[in-house]
């Protein structure tokens, strides 16, 4: 699963994975960008609109600081 997000080596690109592991490896990348978002967000906000921080930040390699919120 790599991308220019994760940043697999060329190796593990051509790894193929079962569809539980795919998710499992998604599952672990998401909570850096959790975790990125819930450091930098200082007001009370709702679930969605916190996936779709993390959703953002995940799609822009963590680049949080770019954001005006």
């Amino acid at each position: 699963m790599k991308g220019a997000i994760n940043k697999a080596s060329v190796e593990k690109r051509a790894t193929i994975f079962t569809k539980k592991e795919a998710e499992y490896a998604l599952r672990q990348d998401l909570k850096v960008y959790e975790n990125i978002v819930a450091k930098k967000v200082r007001v009370p906000i709702t679930q969605n609109q916190f996936d779709t921080l993390v959703s953002h930040t995940y799609n822009t390699g963590g680049q949080m600081d770019c954001l005006s919120l």
